[in-house]
């Protein structure tokens, strides 16, 4: 029997400072986990509570509103214009955990607090440490140089950032699982460090992961509009069209392809020996199929074609609004949303539990920092000693799939834990089966399951074992691993471990203190439980991929840029190290039962807000800001080359109408403010545009930034490559060869994060885990590897 415990880190002190949405968001997933969360800002204010001020008619906002939805519950005390010595030091005096804007303190200011109390946890965020001298850069300038918008928008049109500055709460909550995986490193050690995470930089760390799926391919991966690139090898794969909206679309194989045609009622087209394959159809016909498969689905409703697949096991679901997103049964029966918020001096909910923490009703408390006697487990640094990882000694058994769990499971490595993954070879992580690279124009030789780039990014550092739990061997093996281990990581299909009597309340008795995560498509409760989803579903279902597109075409999606894989990663992590903290700090495991789908809804903070207080969704908002203009992406000479330009005032807006017009359009009186030239903007961005294409894209960026206009160039991920060399490790695999890798992008002062090794082969470390770990003798570990080996 298993309870809530949505006061998991009831105990742990915060301090917030601001830093806009990073640091807001970050503070709300840590005050819905229970910890006691103080707002104090510099000045007296915030940046978001003014938002709205250029009240942009295609992202028109409540004043307010998106201030109070993510500060609702914490503690709001007043804070002097600036920080001295006294000052700092009561603050630091009072918390375990400081979240701050990168440019709220300065390194004396950080020195201050860590002098104050050497276990503190400072966590900063900022747009980009990267930015060119003078610039002040904002979310579009990051999601534009970090190779995010050029992924998204319709190929003939301009690019599109993540629309309500979406692309800053995955980044929030790496920034809160930072914060929370030094703290877990203070309580052990008694030091505490800063913690730097940077937007740009973890945005960049999201695409080059992406980027690992296209090399399977030697085709271009560009935007793409409702469609994902190349339909990610196999049809369909995009946003459709139905009676009632949209619906997503994913098949990967001819049997989905089977189950799709079925659900159009097996037109006779489909018997066309062209439309056979769905490989080839997303190589050579996507356009000639969607002619003939947007009819068909025009003839029905999404709840129609959401019902017809679910029977048939294709992925498939309505693009629901954020409006729509409060009423999904799904959502409710999880009791997902949380209480309700005071917004704008309205109620209105907001899902605060993608994450529901859980542990069993009679657990027994145990030691808080366990002794080294147990079994395969280093002991924890004594105090005032640094391990030269933050998380040595940590032992982690990863059976996730895909992205988002293996994301979180690479997260930990990087930061030294030891991560085992466990391998089933007759149904390995699909990954490993993404087909044979293009390098250099020419398929990469070996073993197809060791090729892929897009496994060897998410599972770098971790050791592999041949395990099938369903085995009795192998059941008996994961028994034995739980035994000495301190973290089980899944998302596969609810029921699966404990219909093999091997589930977290089957474990728990044999170790109290294991932290399991589960985090599955939908969460392991509610109607939908078993969706077949991937992260477009996802994404779809969860309210996202309504929310991008032009203000005459609303509906574009983001699939091509991985979004929802990297959110829901970010959350798992974020997840997994509360639990983690909680557990250093109380002795006690947790059962965390994680919904991908909600996740999604989750960062939906600000289109959730104005839904309910306009009683209508928000969309198309292009490349719009509430607070911004101009604000946008301006095509430069030469075939689709763009860059991101902002005038985040009034003042950059006079230099930048000075280079683009000269005096007579920086002194206009009817743009002198941001919401006359909001209001101009057909106008203005006429312009401006016209004089970006005269020029080539270095041009305009070298003209602009001597003027200190924020601008940034539109790039692709491989283009953007070179700002980010320090997040960067060239990593030799033993089948592929070099390559580069990201690694988490972290930047912890004491115990910096890196990559410990390649990607393992599959079963690699077998032998050596049933040794080191187990005990095994010889003759026990070679029964159990002839289990797996082929037999004649």
């Amino acid at each position: 029997m298993l309870r809530s415990d949505a006061d998991l880190l009831g105990d742990l002190r915060v301090v917030e400072l601001d830093g806009g949405i990073p640091t807001a968001y970050a503070g709300r997933l840590l005050r819905d986990a229970g910890a006691q969360v103080t707002r104090r800002t510099a000045g007296g204010d915030s940046s978001l509570r003014d938002r709205g001020r250029a009240a942009d008619a295609r992202w028109p906002v409540t004043p307010g509103a998106l201030f109070d939805a993510l500060n609702a519950e914490k503690t709001a005390e007043p804070a002097p214009a600036t920080w001295d010595g006294p000052e700092l030091a009561e603050i630091a005096r009072r918390a375990d955990i400081v979240l701050a804007g990168r440019d709220v303190l300065d390194a004396g200011d950080v020195s201050a607090l860590r002098t104050a109390n050497p276990r503190l946890v400072v966590a900063v965020c900022g747009v980009s440490a990267a930015a060119p001298p003078g610039q002040r850069w904002l979310h579009l300038h990051a999601t534009a140089r970090s190779g995010v918008s050029a992924l998204i928008g319709q190929p003939d049109r301009e690019p599109l950032p993540p629309p309500f500055e979406l692309a800053l709460y995955p980044v929030a909550a790496n920034l809160a699982s930072a914060a929370l995986a030094a703290h877990v490193g203070s309580l052990r050690s008694g030091q505490g460090q800063l913690v730097e995470v940077d937007a740009e930089a973890t945005m960049f760390s999201f695409m080059w992961t992406a980027a690992r799926i296209r090399t399977v391919s030697a085709g271009t991966f560009t935007r793409n509009g409702r469609r994902f690139p190349g339909s990610g090898g196999a049809y369909p794969f995009g946003l459709f069209p139905c009676a009632d909206g949209y619906v997503a679309c994913i098949g990967r194989s001819a049997k989905d392809w089977r189950a799709f045609v079925g659900i159009l009622g097996d037109p006779e087209w489909s018997r066309d020996p062209r439309f056979a394959d769905p490989v080839e159809i997303a190589r050579s016909s996507a356009d000639e199929a969607d002619a003939l498969v947007i009819p068909e689905l025009r003839r029905h409703t999404r709840a129609e074609l959401f019902a017809r697949a679910q029977q048939v096991g294709f992925p498939l679901a309505p693009v629901n609004s954020a409006l729509e997103v409060l009423d999904v049964e799904q959502f409710n029966r999880r009791e997902s949303f949380g209480p309700e918020l005071e917004v704008a001096g309205q109620k209105v909910r907001l899902l605060r539990r993608s994450s529901h923490f859980e542990r069993p009703a009679e657990a027994p408390r145990v030691a808080a920092r366990p002794a080294a006697a147990r079994p395969g487990t280093a002991a924890p640094a004594a105090a005032g000693e640094r391990s030269r990882s933050l998380l040595a000694g940590l032992r982690v058994l990863d059976l996730s799939w895909v992205w988002s769990g293996p994301m979180a499971g690479a997260a930990l490595a990087d930061l030294g834990a030891d991560v085992l993954k466990l391998e089933n070879p007759g149904r390995l992580d699909n990954a490993r089966l993404r087909g044979r690279p293009i390098r250099d124009g020419r398929p990469v030789e070996g073993p197809i399951v060791e090729l892929s780039t897009y496994f060897h990014q998410n599972n770098r550092g971790k050791r592999s074992v041949f395990l099938d739990f369903k085995d009795p061997a192998g059941a008996e093996i994961f028994r034995r691993l739980v035994r000495v281990s301190d973290v089980v990581l899944e998302n596969l299909t609810p029921g699966v471990f404990d219909r093999a009597g091997l589930g977290y309340s089957d474990v728990v008795a044999e170790n109290p203190r294991i932290i399991w995560v589960a985090a599955s498509a939908v969460g392991r409760t509610g109607p939908l439980v078993g969706l077949r989803a991937y992260a477009p579903i996802m994404t779809s279902y969860g309210g996202l991929e309504s929310l991008a597109g032009y203000d005459d075409d609303p509906v574009v999606g983001m699939l091509g840029c991985g979004m929802g894989d990297a959110n829901a990663g970010s959350h798992v992590l974020f997840a997994l190290t509360a639990a983690l903290a909680a557990r250093e700090r109380d002795g006690r495991g947790r059962f965390v039962d994680l919904s991908q789908i909600e996740t999604s809804a989750a960062i939906m903070v600000e289109p959730l807000v104005e839904a309910q207080l306009r009683g209508q969704a928000l969309g198309g908002t292009g490349d719009a800001h509430p607070d911004v203009a101009p604000h946008g992406h301006f095509a430069c000479a030469g075939d689709d080359v763009w860059v991101a330009i902002a005038a985040v005032d009034d003042e950059m807006w006079r230099r930048l109408a000075r280079v683009v017009g000269g005096d007579e359009l920086a002194h206009d009186g009817r743009f002198a403010t941001a919401a006359a030239r909001a209001d101009a903007a057909a106008v203005l961005t006429p312009v401006i545009a016209r004089w970006t294409a005269a020029r080539p894209r270095d041009a305009v960026l070298r003209d602009l930034q001597a003027h200190q206009v924020s601008v940034a160039p539109v790039l692709d991920v491989m283009e953007a490559r070179g700002f980010f060399t320090d997040y960067l490790q060239e990593i030799e695999h033993p089948v592929t060869g070099p390559d580069e890798l990201v690694r988490v992008p972290w930047q912890l002062s004491d115990t910096p994060a890196r990559i410990a090794g390649s990607a393992p082969l599959v079963g690699e470390h077998t032998d050596e885990v049933l040794r080191d770990v187990l005990g095994l003798d010889s003759a026990q570990r070679t029964a159990y590897l002839d289990r797996f080996r082929p037999h004649d």
